[in-house]
């Protein structure tokens, strides 16, 4: 049980560098939770909603809503598959890379006040415990 506290503690403490950044677009206010997930996960490759589904776990109704409103915003564009005329595909633009890299400036800053150690000491023992709770693999 010790190994279940200890993820749910560390699932409350990543919540609490992660809150509480706001971005202010046409005087709307967006909290980027889901939409950071999104964004994180388009920053290496183009994705499906099918492949959204299965990597950040959304319901296929507010992973629609949520995509207009990224496309709204700019920070993503949908264009359909060559090879499936029938699919859409989403990529990040770089108006979407930039507010992923702000977010993680601000998350970083947050960590910085709270953490005083090697930083690449600290990457290295998160990226074992992400490797570990995969089942050993990499992505």
């Amino acid at each position: 049980m010790d190994l279940c506290d200890n993820l749910i503690k560390l699932r409350l403490m990543l919540a609490s560098y992660s809150e509480g950044y706001d971005i202010d677009e046409a005087h709307k206010s967006t909290p980027l939770n889901t939409r950071i997930k999104i964004l994180y996960a388009l920053k290496d490759k183009d994705m499906t909603p099918n492949e959204f589904i299965e990597e950040i776990c959304i319901a296929k109704s507010n992973l629609a809503n949520l995509l207009k409103s990224l496309i709204a915003d700019g920070v993503v564009i949908g264009y359909k598959n060559m090879d499936n005329s029938r699919n859409v595909n989403y990529r990040l633009t770089q108006k979407g890379l930039d507010e992923l890299n702000n977010y993680k400036r601000e998350m970083y800053s947050k960590i910085r006040l709270k953490y005083n150690g090697d930083d690449v000491e600290l990457a290295r023992r998160l990226h074992d415990v992400i490797y570990l709770l995969k089942g050993g693999h990499n992505d």
